[in-house]
């Protein structure tokens, strides 16, 4: 039996020393969930990509910049397309834990200030417990798709409290 990608769970930050982070997409599969580190070079990469392909089809300054956006904020749908192994060793800082370890996932939305008294964020936060971890990540957002996602792979282990 092959393993296969149900889906992903994008821009998971893991925050670093004064205001810094780690980013993750966590690659969803049938057996276990990868954690795959996205890099800056990554980033890069991929953006000049999109640059170099737009300027190929003949496209302007803006729709090439458009596409360079358009490819930063789709980024992690390319795992879609990659196998779970691949995924795992893209990077040295990947790692996966076993779904059936995998004791709980809680998504909280929650405020944050952002040092100015009259505008306060939300955010989302992620904590997943389990194979003797807790992993506590942030999201900018988290769509009511990728809920379903997890719900249909881990079950009643995801809550969600107010949403």
């Amino acid at each position: 039996m092959s393993e296969s990608v149900i889906g992903v769970v994008p821009t998971l930050k893991k925050g670093k020393s004064f205001g810094r982070w780690d980013t993750y997409t966590m690659v969803v599969t049938d057996s276990r969930s990868i954690f795959a580190l996205v890099t800056g070079d990554m980033i890069k990469q991929i953006g000049m990509e999109a640059q170099k392909q737009a300027k190929e089809e003949g496209k302007g300054f803006f729709a090439r910049w458009g596409a360079q956006l358009k490819a930063h904020l789709s980024f992690s749908q390319r795992y879609l397309a990659m196998s779970p192994d691949e995924a795992l060793n893209e990077g040295k800082d990947n790692f996966a834990i076993a779904n059936s370890d995998i004791r709980s996932i809680k998504i909280r939305n929650k405020s944050q200030s952002s040092g100015n008294d009259d505008e306060d964020r939300i955010v989302t936060e992620m904590t997943i417990e389990g194979a003797g971890k807790k992993l506590a990540y942030t999201m900018d957002s988290f769509s009511g798709e990728t809920k379903d996602m997890l719900k249909s792979v881990f079950g009643d282990r995801v809550n969600t409290g107010r949403w």
